[in-house]
This record gives C-alpha cells, sequence and structure tokens, in this order.
C-alpha cells in the first residue's frame, strides 16, 4: 500500500510527499503490530476467566507437598 500511494505521489510530481509517505507508513505499520500484540495478550488473560477459569496452577515448593 506505502509503495502504491509512493508510486501515485510521485507520477503526480510530488517529490516530497513520496518521499515523506514511507515514515508514514513505516509508523503505521509499528503501530497496527504493536495494536494486534496488544488485543492479542488481553485476549489470552481475559479468555480463562470467562469460561470459569478462576485459580491458575503454580508449582510447589516442596516435592509431594
Amino acid at each position: 500500500m506505502v509503495v502504491a500511494l509512493r508510486v501515485v505521489a510521485a507520477i503526480a510530481g510530488k517529490a516530497p510527499l513520496a518521499i515523506g509517505i514511507a515514515p508514514v507508513g513505516l509508523i503505521t505499520t509499528a503501530g497496527f503490530g504493536v495494536g494486534v500484540y496488544v488485543v492479542g495478550t488481553w485476549n489470552r488473560e481475559r479468555r480463562p476467566l470467562k469460561h470459569g477459569i478462576t485459580v491458575t496452577a503454580s508449582q510447589a515448593g516442596i516435592p509431594g507437598a
């Protein structure tokens, strides 16, 4: 998508716009990546509570305890 926008801007004769699209595209891609990660983490934490699991297992300090 960013490449297509840069090509259109270059054909239209807007060189500064074509150059400026690249950093905006990188920032947007990074923002979407962070958003997907955060929503995925939130969903993994929320799902067990929604489906009835309220206690998590943990290993005992003493074997056989």
